[in-house]
Parts: structure tokens; C-alpha cells; sequence
């Protein structure tokens, strides 16, 4: 019992802390959830006591102005409540749809506002799919709240006003040799609230032991008509006609979701049947009693009515709190994986706070930048991705960085940026350890073009800027210097375009001319080191290679990094680094590096010349 009771009190404690929570995140939303059906719990009552009132004064035959009196008071005070629970109930409606985004948005924030290295897991999405999942399939999470608590207050209400109006129903009264009454209202009372808790109960279970199963399901059906939504996958259902079995897997989903829907219906109809038959048997007995008591003389016409109804309303109070305790203990655990969810970015913040408030900005001048002896593992299990790396790229340097898919070039681009941090080793600015600078002053340092850059249905002014004010000018030659300066006047509503068609206005960009609008965009911010991950993958190897080189005079004075498994559009580089399995294990120039007969380099520069060789010889047969 007592390990029960610290169940539900900790279970307590997690609601209130998500109401407390989602008033963060939309202030008042509790207070007018919570406001408006504490009116409308009050309403029937109000009505039931003056009602009550009403009639005693007609029965005993009272002066009309003292009945009229009342009528006015009883009618002003009903309509009043019920005005008032109206206007809640609007405001409610309003803010339900309200807060069903704002905590959207601010599951969002945290994959926004969070380390990098959180965001590259594929755990904190899989949190945030379950946590969204779980109110999708059975209206459990956050969202749920603010109903709960609603119920929680009626039931509470409903019980203590049906106790206060209508208690003396279950006393015996004087002059009674054996409380028969009071038994019989005892016993039907208790039979009802252990029917409504084993019947909520069931009902609950049943949605949470669904949740697991079906929440699969509909991942699955999400995924189907995503892709059939998806334009890219337009031509594959068509060639390859999966038209047939992405429709038959749809159907499938739909029919376990069916006779999930089915049985649950089932179940609920069952249980509101036995739940109905009890608080009909409740609301008989105490009939019965009231009358034959009224019968006897010992209540008046009017304490008929009150008692009545207060014990009427009583059998809905109980089942309303019982349901409502029970719903706590239920949705307390997916309340805690939305608390610890949104704990995420507020103790990265935190953390990142107080170790800026030690921190300097990093310097808007730097000249060299240095990887000492660095290791990185993704999983910090020792199985390094990185290990033992070390090499200085300075201002106005331009270095390549080859190697086979996995060797670790791009993880090594993260750690440059300060995406990630190094296990070991340190990396160093103009000498100063770059962990002593806050993060957002060194992201400030780079431009970056990476392998899977993304661009925005946005107008393209706003997606090269990174925001609604810009300089056109800036925006017009960055358009200019990466070969789409002709293409952007060519567009209706030039930098005001949007791009993508997600409404009749956007347009849709190919490949390459995405990879240049990504590249005006690294120019537009003129920073002093520029990476370029592979973004020309999507490009032919003549257009990369001009890119390439014209990139390589547009940075001139800056350092940068290039990325390409294309080794022919490297040679300009003033170094170039090639990576094997984690380790950095040759360095120097194009023409030092084709020298070395056993190098990884010399490997990779035949084989691809062979590639292109035969490429070419087929091309002219």
C-alpha cells in the first residue's frame, strides 16, 4: 500500500511539473483549462440548490415577489456560469490547437538548440518519433495534460459539492431502527467506483499495451505516404510498378489499426454499459429513499430535488477522479520522456553558459589553425574514427583532404568547425587551445559547403543570407562568382523566388544548380576559412574541376579546405593530406605525392586516370 501510494505521489509530481512546464511554454494555458471547468463543475449545482429553493418556496405556498426574487437570482446565476464556461470553452478550444504546436515547436528547439554531437544520434530523434508517436495513437504525452487536470478538478469538485448537498442521503435519519438506507447508498456507491476504476483501467491498459505494436505500424504508413509523396519517388513507383504493393502495405496498416479501433470500441461500449447500470441503480436507490422519507415528512419537496441531483452527479465524480488518478500514473512515464526530452538543450544552455561566462571570443583574424595529436570516437568506446591526427592549415593556405569513403575526412572537417570535440589531443588557434573560445565565435570562422548541405523553401535571397535583410549587391555577386548570376535574373521575382514547389510559387532547382545557390552562399559570408565537403558530387568532372579552380581564386587570401574523391581537381592545392582508415598517412604536394611509388596517393591517382582512360576509350567506340 505504501509503495502504491508513493507511485501515484511520484506520478503527481511529474504532472505538475509538466503543467508547470507547458505554462513556460504557453503561459495561462492550465489557469484557462483549469478556470473554465471549475465554472462549469459548479453550474448543475447551482442550479439544483436554487432550484431546490424554488420549489420549497412554492410548496409552502410563500410570497410571490420572494419566489420571483429567487427565480431572477437562480436564472442570473445560471446563465452567468454558463456564459462564462462558454467564453473558457472558446479560449480553450483556441489554445488546445495552440499549444499542440507550441510544444511541436519547442521538441524542435531542442534539436535546434543542442550539441551537434547530439543531434548526429539516432537517439534523440527515436525520443522525440516516441514521445509524438504516443500521443498520435492513444493521447498520451504533454498534450494531454491540461485534460487531465480538467478532470481531476471535476471529479474533485463534483465529489465534495454531491457530499455537501446530498451527504445526509447516506445517514440514517431519527427515529430509524436499522440504517438500511445507509447501507444500501454505501454498498452501491462502493460498487460503482470499483466498476469505474477496473473499467477505466482496462481501458487504459488496452491503449498502452497497443502503443508499442501499433506505434510500428504507424511509422511504417508514415514512411509509404511520404514516399509516395515524394517527387523523387514518383518515377521509381512508375518504372518499377510499386504502385500495387506500396497500396496493398497501406491497406494492411489500415486494417490492424481497424480492429485495433474495433476491439477498443467493443471494450469501451462494454464497460460504459456496466459503468451506466451502476450509476442507474445509484440514482434509483437514492429516488427511493428521498421519497419515502419526503413521504414520511422528514425532507421537504425541495431537499427531493437537491438530494437527487447531488447524488446523481456523484457517481459521475467518482468515476471522473478515478479515471483521473489512473490516467496520472499512466501518462506520468511519457510526461517524464518529454521532460527529459526538453532537459536536453536547457542543460547544454546551461552548461554552455556558465562555461562561456569563462571564455573569450575567438579571434576575427586568425592565422593558423592547428590539429595536435587528435583523436575522435563517435561512440567513445575507444574504437577511434580519428586517431593521432595532426597538421596546420594557415590564412591564405589552401589543402586537400583524399582518401577513401569512411577515412575519416569529413569528421575531421566537424572537428575543425567545432562541430565536434576531440577525445584527445587538442586543437589549437594562433597557439591558443580553441576550447578556451566559445563556440559560437569559432563558427564564426568558417564557411562551410558540406556533402549533404541543405537549402530551404525559402526565397533565395533569404536562403543564401541566412536571413530576411541582406545586402542585394553581396547576394548578386556571391550569385555571380559561383556561375548563377545569369540563371537568378532569369526568375520572375529574382532574389524574392522561393525555392521548391511546397506552394505554386516555389520552383524546383536541379542538383547542380542547388550546389551553386550553396556555394554563393559560403561566399556571401566572407569568412576567413571556407570548407568545401564534396558539394560538387551531383557536378560532372569538367564543371567540378572549373568550379574548383575558380573557387580556388575567389578564396585567395583565405584558408580552405577542399574535399573530393575527384584527385584531379586537388593539384592547385598548396598541400594535400591523404587519409587511410583514421590516420592521416601522407602529406605534400600533387607532384610530391605522384613520386612516391608506394603512396595511397599514387594508388588513387592511377587508378582513377585508368578509370577515365577507359571511360573515354568507350566513349569513342
Amino acid at each position: 500500500m505504501k509503495a502504491h501510494n508513493q507511485k501515484i505521489q511520484g506520478s503527481l509530481q511529474v504532472i505538475i511539473k509538466t503543467a508547470r512546464a507547458l505554462n513556460q511554454i504557453l503561459p495561462w494555458t492550465i489557469a484557462i483549462f483549469t478556470g473554465g471547468q471549475l465554472i462549469v463543475s459548479l453550474q448543475p449545482y447551482l442550479t439544483v440548490f436554487l432550484s431546490a429553493r424554488v420549489v420549497d418556496l412554492l410548496s409552502t405556498h410563500a410570497e410571490m415577489k420572494r419566489v420571483i426574487a429567487l427565480i431572477v437570482i437562480s436564472g442570473a446565476g445560471t446563465y452567468t456560469l454558463i456564459f462564462l464556461g462558454k467564453y473558457f470553452d472558446s479560449k480553450r478550444n483556441v489554445k488546445g490547437l495552440d499549444l499542440y504546436w507550441a510544444i511541436l515547436w519547442r521538441m524542435n528547439r531542442v534539436l535546434m538548440k543542442c550539441p551537434y554531437s547530439e543531434v548526429e544520434k539516432t537517439k534523440i530523434r527515436t525520443q522525440q518519433e516516441e514521445i509524438i508517436q504516443a500521443y498520435r495513437m492513444s493521447g498520451y504525452g504533454p498534450w494531454k495534460i491540461p485534460e487531465i487536470m480538467m478532470e481531476l478538478i471535476s471529479g474533485c469538485v463534483m465529489i465534495i459539492m454531491s457530499i455537501v448537498m446530498g451527504g445526509a442521503v447516506f445517514l440514517p435519519v431519527q427515529g430509524e431502527r436499522v440504517p438500511w438506507a445507509t447501507v444500501v447508498m454505501l454498498a452501491l456507491t462502493v460498487i460503482s467506483v470499483i466498476v469505474s476504476v477496473v473499467s477505466q483501467r482496462q481501458l487504459l491498459l488496452l491503449n498502452q499495451q497497443s502503443i508499442g505494436d501499433m506505434g510500428k505500424i504507424f511509422m511504417k504508413e508514415n514512411y509509404l505516404l511520404s514516399y509516395m509523396d515524394e517527387q523523387k519517388a514518383a518515377k521509381d513507383i512508375r518504372i518499377y510498378q510499386q504502385q500495387n504493393e506500396i497500396i496493398g502495405q497501406l491497406a494492411s496498416a489500415f486494417g490492424v489499426f481497424h480492429t485495433f479501433i474495433f476491439q477498443r470500441g467493443k471494450k469501451e461500449a462494454r464497460n460504459l454499459a456496466l459503468r451506466s447500470c451502476c450509476a442507474q441503480l445509484l440514482t434509483a436507490a437514492s429516488y427511493v429513499i428521498v421519497c419515502v422519507r419526503a413521504v414520511n415528512g422528514e425532507y421537504s419537496i425541495g431537499a427531493v430535488v437537491q438530494y437527487v441531483g447531488a447524488v446523481v452527479q456523484l457517481s459521475e465524480g467518482i468515476r471522473m477522479l478515478a479515471s483521473s488518478l489512473q490516467m496520472i500514473q499512466i501518462q506520468a512515464p511519457f510526461c517524464k520522456k518529454f521532460l527529459d526530452f526538453i532537459d536536453i538543450d536547457e542543460h547544454s544552455e546551461q552548461d554552455e553558459q556558465k562555461k562561456t561566462g569563462q571564455k573569450m571570443l575567438a579571434p576575427e583574424n586568425v592565422q593558423e589553425i592547428t590539429f595536435d595529436h587528435v583523436y575522435f570516437s563517435y561512440k567513445k568506446d575507444g574504437n577511434y574514427v580519428l586517431r593521432d591526427i595532426s597538421f596546420s592549415l594557415h590564412k591564405g593556405e589552401h589543402i586537400a583532404m583524399v582518401g577513401m569513403n569512411g577515412s575519416g575526412k569529413t569528421t575531421c572537417i566537424k572537428l575543425l568547425c567545432r562541430l565536434l570535440e576531440p577525445d584527445s589531443g587538442t586543437i589549437y588557434l594562433d597557439g591558443t587551445d580553441i576550447r578556451e573560445y566559445t563556440k559560437e565565435s569559432c563558427w564564426k570562422l568558417f564557411s562551410a559547403v558540406f556533402q549533404d548541405f541543405q537549402m530551404f523553401a525559402l526565397p533565395i535571397g533569404e536562403n543564401i543570407a541566412g536571413s530576411t535583410t541582406y545586402s542585394q549587391e553581396r547576394i548578386m555577386k556571391s550569385l555571380d562568382d559561383c556561375g548563377m548570376g545569369a540563371w537568378i535574373k532569369k526568375q520572375n521575382k529574382g532574389l524574392s523566388q522561393e525555392l521548391f514547389r511546397v506552394n505554386e510559387d516555389g520552383i524546383n532547382v536541379s542538383g547542380g544548380e542547388s550546389q551553386k545557390l550553396a556555394i554563393a552562399r559560403a561566399l556571401y559570408f566572407n569568412r576567413p576559412f571556407i570548407i568545401m565537403d564534396e558539394p560538387t558530387a551531383a557536378l560532372d568532372p569538367v564543371s567540378e574541376s572549373e568550379i574548383y579552380e575558380k573557387f580556388h581564386m575567389l578564396a585567395k587570401g583565405k584558408g580552405a579546405v577542399y574535399i573530393s574523391h575527384r584527385l584531379s581537381s586537388c593539384r592547385f592545392c598548396n598541400k594535400i593530406y591523404v587519409f587511410d582508415n583514421g590516420e592521416l598517412i601522407q602529406k605534400g604536394t600533387h607532384e610530391e605525392l605522384v613520386e612516391q611509388k608506394n603512396g595511397k596517393y599514387r594508388q588513387l591517382w592511377q587508378a582513377q586516370a585508368e578509370f577515365y582512360a577507359k571511360k573515354k576509350a568507350i566513349q569513342k567506340i
